[in-house]
């Protein structure tokens, strides 16, 4: 049997303190301070990859084309009938209709490589559609068209106009709202 040295208590077997005064028996404070350690290095693992998730950026996430979606008076929404659940409210929700690959290949290309290529407007082009040989829209996501003061509506309609007169003749294009489908305006030639 083992005492306490500090107030001669009976010393449990492998305890590492003295139930009766708190003594710390030795090699007891080696054992604590590993398993303090142990549990250390785990929190500081948890925190790191906190930090990673919270510091760690991610990129700004463009809708992403699902189901299409009939918004009534349409005309081109006439293919396909909608999952109702996904129509909400339409102004509010992410542009959901089928994505075409775009004009690669046919005269509407330079056009289209215009709009993507747009300081401004580039990062807001959600799609482009080319209706058939005379026809194309531009689906924008979220650019306000009609907040353009009357200046920098009239430079951004002659500009466009100088694009599509550059594609051909008889060409016409519709810019449109990528979220509730709206016309933001109509050029043709």
């Amino acid at each position: 049997m083992q005492y306490c040295a500090q107030c001669g208590a009976e010393r449990v077997e492998n305890a590492r303190f003295c139930h009766a005064c708190g003594q710390n028996f030795p090699g007891a404070s080696r054992q604590v301070v590993a398993i303090g350690l142990c549990g250390v290095v785990f929190l500081a693992g948890i925190a790191y990859f906190v930090i990673q998730g919270i510091t760690t950026s991610k990129p700004e996430a463009k809708p992403v084309p699902t189901e299409h979606v009939h918004v009534e008076g349409d005309d081109h929404s006439a293919s396909q009938a909608g999952n109702a659940s996904q129509a909400g409210s339409a102004s509010k929700a992410a542009p959901v209709h089928e994505q075409k690959l775009g004009a690669t290949g046919t005269r509407f290309a330079p056009l289209e490589t215009y709009f993507r290529n747009h300081q401004i407007m580039g990062p807001k082009v959600f799609s482009f559609k080319v209706e058939n040989e005379n026809e194309a829209v531009l689906y924008l996501d979220q650019f306000p068209m009609d907040q353009m003061p009357p200046a920098m509506r009239k430079t951004f309609d002659g500009k466009v106009q100088e694009q599509l007169n550059s594609v051909g003749e008889g060409v016409s294009i519709q810019i449109r709202d990528a979220r509730n489908r709206s016309i933001l305006a109509k050029y043709s030639n």
